[in-house]
């Protein structure tokens, strides 16, 4: 028997919200009533405001996994990494991987096949939204407004063409 499998087993604990009061009551106002834990990004938000399906939250996660695999984070936490002098490793900057190449290549299609699809402007917003993370007008403003449903539409339609995108390479 394992020496870390004595005494009582561990009880699975409900996730409890950690941050300050008024952090607390700032998630839960995002989210209007979803699930307060996705209250990071804007897409997150329109997923627990159920302006987006399941769907199209995961074509939006997958295309900011290959932008960011790509290009790294549009924001990066901190630049320390680059007063500090380099850590001597196996890994080579300069070497190239099949993984580098494969991320690379599925991004080039995916981002060809939205411009193609839906156009460029569609493309921008998506991208803006799920890359950089802007904060849309309709996530910031508590009463509905009918002009916004054109940049819900214009999400909507670029998150469809990745997702039948995703769908088209599954069945290949």
């Amino acid at each position: 028997m394992s020496k870390n499998k004595r005494g009582r087993p561990r009880k699975n604990l409900p996730l409890r919200d950690k941050g300050t009061p008024e952090l607390m009551v700032k998630r839960l106002r995002l989210v209007q009533g979803g699930d307060p834990t996705l209250s990071t990004t804007p897409i997150d938000i329109c997923y627990a405001r159920k302006i987006i399906s399941a769907e199209q939250y995961n074509a939006g996660l997958v295309f900011l996994y290959l932008h960011r695999s790509i290009f790294g984070k549009p924001f990066p936490i901190s630049n320390t990494s680059k007063l500090m002098s380099p850590i001597r490793s196996r890994y080579s900057p300069n070497k190239v991987f099949k993984r580098d190449i494969h991320n690379w290549l599925m991004f080039k299609d995916v981002s060809d096949f939205v411009i193609k699809e839906a156009g460029s402007n569609h493309y921008k917003y998506m991208k803006d939204v799920v890359v950089y993370q802007e904060q849309p007008p309709y996530l910031v403003e508590e009463l509905p407004n009918p002009r916004h449903n054109k940049l819900k539409r214009m999400l909507h339609v670029g998150l469809n063409v990745i997702s039948d995108w995703l769908n088209e390479k599954k069945r290949r």
